[in-house]
């Protein structure tokens, strides 16, 4: 049985833009994955990236953000690594 993936379409703002390079991108992940296994991913092809949002010592850093636009629900800040994404979601990163 292979796992459903995932459409997240993602925005970049500020620092994170210009650390990636665009203002936006699509990406696909598998149905168990969460914001840490996508900023784990970003980080593979935007070296840094990880450091920027969860600096060593395990604390969310306080000086930049992610929100995601999900159908159906207001728009919401991500204050825990292990929040879930879904299909759809749309999450800008700043």
């Amino acid at each position: 049985m292979t796992s459903r993936k995932k459409r997240l379409s993602l925005r970049y703002v500020g620092h994170i833009a210009f650390l990636t390079g665009k203002s936006r991108e699509a990406v696909e992940l598998d149905e168990t994955e969460d914001i840490s296994d996508l900023i784990a991913r970003l980080d593979e092809r935007y070296p840094g990236l990880k450091d920027l949002f969860m600096p060593k010592g395990g604390v969310f850093n306080s000086r930049t953000g992610i929100l995601v636009r999900r159908a159906g629900q207001p728009t919401f800040s991500v204050i825990d690594e292990g929040e879930r994404v879904e299909d759809g979601d749309i999450i800008t990163l700043w």
